[in-house]
């Protein structure tokens, strides 16, 4: 812990002496940092004032925003008293959220990105949660939108699928897969014997200090009511739709360091290995998929991180990753770009694309046609060997990928299958930035 506690001295600070008297005290502190988000912060702010439940605080901290922000923000605050303004010089996401935790005199903590929005019954929703368990987090599922429709990501089914009150991270490390700062209900003095505080003037700032949080954490609930609407821009404008830039991969290399430097050899390995999978299932693919692989620099950033991080990997990752995924990082391991952007766009997600065989130890898929390094082809081989750069084939490029299991044939796949997206909204279930 002592490890924990100085890499979080070091990289996000140290908390600054509280300038807030919480003797008025609301039940829950809503911070909600905005900067040019003219567009959709009413809609933001309109989600948050018209909650079922009623006794919160908003801090809206103006972060510099140079557009008709502050107008909208002001307007709200002269008809609500539960809304304060707080202004600062432009930090970023990080230090606006900073401000706002120090001027917060709820007993929980909640945050809100400006051009989202939260569904009626979201703070009722973990707020009764956490009265009821006494956990130090709450975390629910969410929901995505942009202007023609909603959607429930893919990743939500694993991971929010059943109520899980007051357990541990280790007990459902999949949780790791929701790293982000908003859905999320915090105890405020949990929160606060962390000494933790998000870092300034980087994107992907909330990824080590949500780590950390759950892995400090002594009770977790995780919900499945989607307590959190996640705006897709239509124009791309935000900060997680930058993938393709050299800016954000290197800041998103940054925060997997971090991450790592705090749970590896610190925590339960199950806590480990469960964020490792989440690179293997999810990060890596965000940039592997991404148009930037053209670029030599952004290509070389790239695979020397996944080499270091896929290192720390057992065969187990490996198996527990979607065939086409192995073989995605597979062709990145070996430095092949040209491969790896031709296996891109063949869309190898998409099962119904390519020939499958049975066998009795389970079903090959046939990928692409040719020939890969051996280890890729079989589950038994799709982790590279003890070296790190795997052998180089000069055949065309392939991927037979074997998902084998007893188990797996009776699903008609080897393992339930998160590499499909998402869904679409089901009736009755419940809805699901600054901008992320």
């Amino acid at each position: 812990m002592l490890r924990v506690r100085n890499l979080a001295d070091r990289l996000i600070g140290r908390a600054e002496p509280e300038t807030e008297d919480r003797s008025e005290r609301p039940t829950v502190s809503v911070i909600v940092p905005y900067y040019n988000v003219e567009a959709y912060l009413a809609e933001c702010l309109d989600s948050v004032c018209n909650q079922t439940y009623t006794d919160f605080e908003v801090l809206l901290v103006d972060d510099g925003s140079p557009d008709g922000s502050r107008e909208v923000a002001e307007r709200y605050c002269a008809t609500d008293e539960r809304l304060r303004l707080l202004t600062r010089p432009n930090g970023g996401l990080g230090a606006a959220r900073n401000t706002g935790i120090r001027h917060a005199k709820g007993k929980y903590l909640t945050f809100v990105d400006s051009d989202d929005r939260l569904p009626p019954r979201a703070l009722v929703t973990l707020v009764e949660s956490a009265e009821r368990t006494g956990s130090d987090i709450v975390v629910g599922s969410v929901m995505r939108f942009d202007s023609r429709r909603e959607w429930m990501p893919g990743w939500t089914d694993v991971v929010h699928r059943q109520e899980r009150p007051a357990v541990a991270v280790v007990d459902h490390p999949e949780i790791l897969r929701n790293l982000y700062t908003w859905n999320k209900l915090f105890r405020r003095d949990f929160w606060d014997r962390q000494e933790l505080w998000f870092r300034e003037g980087v994107a992907y700032e909330d990824q080590p200090i949500i780590t950390q949080l759950y892995a400090r954490a002594d009770r977790i609930d995780i919900l499945p009511e989607a307590v959190y609407e996640y705006r897709a821009r239509d124009d791309r404008s935000s900060i997680s739709q930058q993938t393709a830039t050299l800016p954000d991969l290197r800041d998103r290399i940054q925060a997997w360091e971090l991450s790592r430097e705090a749970l590896k050899g610190v925590v339960d390995d199950r806590i480990w290995y469960g964020w490792l999978q989440t690179l293997f299932d999810t990060h890596f693919h965000w940039y592997l998929t991404s148009p930037g692989t053209a670029d030599e620099e952004y290509w070389r950033l790239f695979t020397t991180a996944v080499r270091s991080l896929a290192a720390d990997a057992p065969p187990e990752i490996w198996a527990a990753t979607a065939p086409d995924k192995r073989v995605r990082i597979a062709l990145a391991l070996a430095g092949r770009k040209q491969d790896a952007q031709e296996f891109v766009r063949q869309h190898p997600a998409d099962r119904r694309l390519w020939p499958a065989e049975v066998d009795d130890r389970g079903v090959t898929l046939q990928l692409l046609s040719g020939e890969i390094p051996g280890w890729i082809r079989n589950c038994s081989g799709c982790c590279p060997p003890s070296s790190s750069s795997p052998t180089r084939s000069s055949d065309s490029l392939a991927g037979r990928c074997r998902r084998a299991g007893a188990g797996d044939l009776r699903m008609g796949l080897p393992h339930q299958d998160r590499s499909q997206g998402s869904r679409t909204r089901r009736p009755g279930r419940p809805r699901r930035r600054y901008g992320r």
